[in-house]
Formats: structure tokens, C-alpha cells, sequence
């Protein structure tokens, strides 16, 4: 399989990541990739931000105060180190989405098409899972 590994910087850094490509953008910079079944990101200190999409088979989305992960069949994408986490549930499939809270107080707010887990220390946002 295919792996890209990046650690961002000080910075405040976005990272947009699907199942096999996705880019990480900083000042002056803009990292890209294509066709890699694995992707390892950390954000490297700042306000970051990435967001996770889905396959049109079934994925998992999955958020701590430590780790961000999106993964299904053919692929495995993580991150860690980034305060705002977003997963999108827009390809079909049976997804699912777990938000695990942090050791601070949380709050879950949930409508129709969203849940969102926030602390001090979090920012998790699941958008479209059944």
C-alpha cells in the first residue's frame, strides 16, 4: 500500500483528505497526493483544521481529543494534532461515526444532519451519518 506522512506546521494548516488523494494547506504551501491507500497527518501545533470523507462503500469515522480517522475497504486515513475535525458521509454506503469526548467537560449538540462534540481540547463535527 501506498502511505503519505506529513507534519504540519506551528501554524494553523487545513488538511482535505478522500479515501485514495487529498492535499494539507499552509502558508506557502499546499501539499498534494494521489492514489495512497494510507494517510498519516499531523497537524504540528496551530489551530487546525482537516476534514475526512467517505467512500461510496461503508466507513467508519472515528474522533478523540487525540486522533481523527476515516477508513473503509482499500483505505485508512489519519490525523492527529488538529483541533477542528470534520467526517462527511456523502457517498453511500453504511457509515457509521463515533465522537468520543475528551477529559474536559463536553457538549453534543445534534441535529438531522449533523453531531458535534466540542471542550477546550475539541472540535469534532460528524455531517450526514444515518
Amino acid at each position: 500500500n501506498d502511505q503519505v506522512k506529513y507534519t504540519g506546521t506551528a501554524a494553523d494548516d487545513t488538511a482535505v483528505v478522500y479515501p485514495t488523494y487529498g492535499s494539507m494547506m499552509q502558508t506557502n504551501l499546499a501539499l498534494t497526493w494521489q492514489n495512497c491507500e494510507e494517510t498519516l497527518l499531523d497537524g504540528g501545533g496551530g489551530t487546525n483544521v482537516v476534514s475526512l470523507y467517505d467512500s461510496s462503500g461503508d466507513d467508519n469515522y472515528g474522533v478523540s481529543e487525540t486522533l481523527s480517522r476515516m477508513y473503509g475497504t482499500g483505505y485508512d486515513n489519519q490525523a492527529t494534532g488538529f483541533f477542528y475535525s470534520h467526517g462527511y458521509s456523502e457517498n453511500g454506503g453504511n457509515d457509521s461515526a463515533v465522537l468520543w469526548g475528551s477529559s474536559n467537560d463536553n457538549t453534543l449538540e445534534t441535529t438531522p444532519t449533523y453531531a458535534r462534540m466540542t471542550s477546550s481540547s475539541i472540535n469534532a463535527n460528524a455531517h450526514n451519518f444515518r
